[in-house]
């Protein structure tokens, strides 16, 4: 088995966490049933699919959740507009990640996002940690777990497959690294990240 050299990081889930049922049901004041429905239109639309992939902007897909969702659109166009408050940090997996880099592996990240809620969100998380590059999916108008998108992240660093190991919260995106020959874990829990990363790093290296 290939030697682990690089790691691939997810953004969503895996170096961010998201307040998005806080949002909904505390500051936009909505009942749960509503506040996942709401959720559910949002991130579960194929509008959503061409908001990440880039083939849209903010203000397309605000105008299409008003022609498609006329029942929640209100909702879903205040929840984008107030997505700066979505994320939250966390700190305890950029120092794991930062302490691995000593030990010399290289880091990237994968992710399917949109543009501007990527600069939006992403800021505090590349200041903290010096990737050594990425592929997000509104660059490459591709989509986890598109094999593609996998490759152009190869493709893009001249990196052998088998020396990467990938960490998302979607076991299909995991399956999609796999078939493009990578290695690949899914992210349960932020804590059984950070424990499997603290692993790593008393042991000074990574083992599958």
């Amino acid at each position: 088995m290939a030697e682990i050299r690089n790691l691939v990081f997810d953004m969503g889930n895996v170096l961010l966490s998201y307040r998005w049922k806080e949002m909904l049901e505390v500051d936009r004041g909505l009942s749960p049933e509503r506040a996942r429905e709401v959720a559910r239109v949002t991130f579960k639309s194929d509008i959503w699919r061409d908001y990440d992939i880039g083939d849209i902007d903010e203000a397309g897909a605000i105008k299409r959740f008003h022609e498609e969702y006329p029942d929640v659109a209100d909702d879903v166009e205040w929840f984008i507009n107030s997505s700066a408050e979505m994320p939250l940090p966390r700190y305890r997996t950029w120092e794991l990640i930062n302490e691995l880099k000593k030990l010399g592996y290289r880091t990237y990240i994968l992710s399917n996002y949109s543009g501007e809620l990527y600069n939006m969100h992403t800021g505090p998380v590349e200041k903290a940690i010096d990737f050594d590059g990425r592929v997000v999916s509104y660059e490459v108008h591709l989509l986890k777990p598109d094999i593609r998108i996998y490759e152009a992240l190869l493709g893009k660093y001249d990196l052998k497959a088998e020396e990467c190991l990938f960490f998302d919260d979607v076991e299909a995106n995991i399956e999609g690294a796999r078939s493009a020959g990578m290695h690949g874990i899914v992210v349960r829990k932020e804590e059984e990240l950070n424990a499997l990363l603290e692993s790593y790093v008393n042991l000074g290296k990574v083992s599958l």
